[in-house]
């Protein structure tokens, strides 16, 4: 069970970013699930999970991971290669829930990169040669490397992005050491926020090199390779056998995306965890109605149990790091004399680890302090100040490696799509707070039906199997802050193109977006878009200087790349264009002019516990729908989405009042008395989500009588936000 020490100092130091509520809702249920789960099931240590506090800083490029271990090599203890194996179920629930499957397994020290991957249409492919006269050759070890994580799994084994041992004939894999045996770890809830790390670990140290080898083979299934070592364990007598304890963690995460939880598959899974689900529910995290009970197949899906769905469990990812470990900063003598002997035990124990990590898509260079015992934030300002003093340039971590890895994956595999969305332009404020209104008082009176249940006691935990189906509703207010870049010869703007960086304020997430003949008639919005995630590093990155951004992103982004390839650019600056939105999303089920056929069950409450997703708060989350597009007979069809904007434009005093500028009625001006800017408000409402077989004109004349019932004053979208902006200037 946790230390009360490590309880104490996470409450002190992660309150610091995260409100008590957040921690109520999304921690504290999952430590007493830890608890109750262990009692019901004895035959399982009695320690179930630890929760390490952890520093991790990103460090800018190889220059400065050279310098840092120049300086730290006094202090050296030891050196190790290892390549780390991840594995998810096919709809990617663990990736979405925060969660990391990682198999350690020792390997020889890999070299050096040259340059990075190339991404392609068909995924991430190494480039056997340059694609631009400027790019530089790639190393040919490095090369084979790619070939062999980009090879055809196995059948059987994994999707994607394999790894070492997949076979299929892509090249040399990563040399394991002989014999040597892995750590599989099972990270939950892993969240990094301003370079402080925290996360239920769960981990089988030692396991058999045997075993390693048969996950690593893809013959048998991942999940029954596990049963099959856990059922050999439990009859030797090993209580302590962690993987007894992460396939029960497993199970648990695979109940919350099957398509019927009814099945007979998991109904004894089922009883076992219906009063802890009450307790979460109290505690207000997921609902009963939310959970295991409480949804009927989408027509056209295959029903599954949970076993089925953990059969899907494979591979989906591998690279290599070399991590190097020293002691930590030395204090001078006068310093080490205030502390007393157990402060200066603790602190000796603390380690440094410098990592250098082999990506498909190039080199990654972080610090990292592990197991702090600690006060966090003297440890971090002691570490910030010797970076600072070495002139070593760094950022403040934001995502663990395996999310880095996942994001670049996705950012190489980023498709262009045709996007079509509904514009209606409110009139003024008072049409604003009326929409607002209206959209409040729905979501309370289908809050208030769901929580009417909250009260009951546990052993009416059960509740109908369509309980849930008019209860799930979202409500989901955002700040948007939008930054955009252009050649300093205005090429994309020239062509009807713009490229957003888009910081999502309340979940600390960055876009970067693409969009091409983007125009606006009528209330009808058209363009082509390509949208990538980025991380608060590379986000700051690009802000703090965007041609080197471009120069070094290109080859692994589809959105830089495509600014390389077809727009030909070489260089990008910040334009002075930026605003700021407050945007409320509210997914639209009974709309008419688009029908869904997708499943509720589940949305809520997987959005509360997965990573939340750009613009994605349509009632269903990623993982989910994806479960039910892959076992469906029939494309699903989502839900439209409302947006209610509300966009805040910051003008220099010396913008002159263009002859087309609305009246004070449409929009709210006003001065800030401490810069002189002009302070401008607009007022929108657009539907998104709309798929290729629904006709837009059909949801704006939905929308439009929709805006006319509730008496709101309002006119036909003509212009993006970025050209109001310009129209403003």
């Amino acid at each position: 069970m946790f230390s009360s020490r490590s309880v104490i100092f996470f409450f002190i130091y992660r309150c610091t970013y995260f409100s008590v509520l957040t921690v109520l809702v999304d921690y504290l249920p999952t430590y007493f699930l830890v608890s109750i789960h262990t009692k019901q099931k004895k035959k399982h240590s009695t320690t179930v999970e630890r929760m390490p506090l952890e520093i991790k800083m990103v460090l800018n490029d190889v220059s400065d991971y050279t310098k840092l271990v120049g300086t730290l090599e006094h202090l050296f203890l030891s050196e190790q290669s290892y390549c780390d194996y991840f594995f998810d179920f096919a709809c990617n629930a663990l990736s979405e829930q925060k969660s990391v499957l990682r198999l350690r397994v020792p390997c020889v020290k890999p070299d050096s990169v040259s340059s990075p991957l190339v991404p392609q249409q068909s995924g991430l492919v190494a480039a056997a040669e340059p694609v631009a006269a400027d790019a530089p050759a790639m190393d040919p070890a490095y090369m084979a490397f790619l070939r062999s994580l980009s090879a055809p799994p196995a059948p059987g084994s994994s999707r994607g992005v394999g790894g070492a041992a997949a076979g299929g004939g892509g090249g040399p894999a990563p040399e394991l050491l002989p014999g040597a045996c892995g750590k599989l770890v099972f990270k939950q809830k892993n969240t990094i926020d301003r370079g402080e790390q925290m996360s239920f670990l769960l981990e089988e140290k030692e396991l058999p090199a045997a075993v390693v080898q048969q996950l690593l083979a893809g013959v048998t299934p991942v999940f029954e390779v596990l049963e099959a070592y856990a059922d050999a364990q439990r009859a030797g007598g090993n209580a302590d056998c962690k993987v007894l304890q992460l396939l029960d963690s497993l199970r648990e995460v695979a109940r919350q995306y099957v398509q019927d939880p009814r099945s007979p598959a998991s109904a004894a899974a089922d009883a076992d965890s219906e009063n802890y689900t009450q307790l979460r529910y109290a505690s207000g995290g997921l609902s009963p109605s939310d959970g295991t009970s409480g949804s009927r197949p989408t027509d056209g899906a295959r029903s599954r149990s949970v076993e089925e769905m953990c059969r899907e469990l494979g591979r989906i990812g591998s690279y290599m790091t070399t991590r190097k470990m020293y002691h930590f900063i030395r204090l001078a003598e006068d310093e080490r004399a205030r502390l007393t002997p157990a402060e200066l035990q603790v602190r000796e124990s603390l380690r440094l680890q410098v990592d250098r990590t082999l990506f498909p898509f190039g080199e990654g260079y972080e610090l990292e302090v592990p197991r702090i015992d600690l006060p966090l934030d003297d440890i971090m300002l002691e570490l910030r100040a010797f970076l600072q003093s070495c002139g070593i340039r760094y950022y403040p971590g934001a995502e663990g490696k395996f999310a880095q890895y996942m994001r670049m994956k996705r950012n190489a595999d980023a498709e262009t799509h045709d996007v079509q969305d509904v514009k209606m332009r409110i009139t003024n404020i008072y049409g604003y707070q009326e929409v607002r209104n209206n959209l409040e008082r729905i979501v309370a009176e289908r809050r208030k039906a769901s929580e009417s249940g909250r009260l009951r006691a546990n052993a009416d935990a059960s509740f109908p199997a369509d309980a849930a189906e008019d209860t799930e509703t979202y409500f989901t207010e955002e700040l948007h802050e939008n930054f955009f870049f252009d050649s300093p010869t205005g090429e994309l703007r020239s062509r009807r193109c713009f490229l957003r960086l888009r910081h999502y304020e309340q979940s600390k997430r960055y876009t970067l977006v693409l969009k091409e003949n983007q125009t606006v008639v009528d209330g009808q919005q058209e363009n082509r878009s390509c949208k990538t995630e980025l991380s608060e590093v590379s986000a700051q990155q690009l802000r703090d200087d965007p041609t080197h951004f471009l120069q070094t992103q290109w080859q692994h982004n589809a959105v830089t790349q495509a600014l390389w390839s077809f727009f030909n650019l070489r260089a990008l600056i910040q334009l002075p264009a930026h605003f700021r939105t407050y945007r409320i999303t509210v997914p639209w089920w009974s709309a008419q002019s688009q029908r869904p056929t997708v499943q509720r069950h589940g949305g809520p409450a997987l959005q509360r516990h997965a990573a939340p997703g750009p613009d994605s708060a349509d009632g269903v989350s990623p993982a989910h729908f994806l479960s039910q597009q892959q076992h469906s007979a029939v494309p699903l069809v989502p839900p439209l989405s409302i947006h209610l904007d509300r966009t805040q434009y910051e003008l220099p005093p010396t913008a002159r009042q263009p002859f087309s500028l609305p009246t004070a009625t449409q929009q709210s001006v006003h001065v800030d008395h401490e810069t002189g800017n002009r302070i401008v408000e607009l007022y929108e409402m657009e539907i998104t989500n709309i798929v290729p077989q629904t006709s837009p004109l059909a949801v704006l004349k939905e929308l439009s009588a929709v805006l006319e019932s509730l008496g709101v004053e309002c006119s036909k979208g003509i212009q993006s936000k970025l050209e109001q902006y310009f129209s403003l200037l």
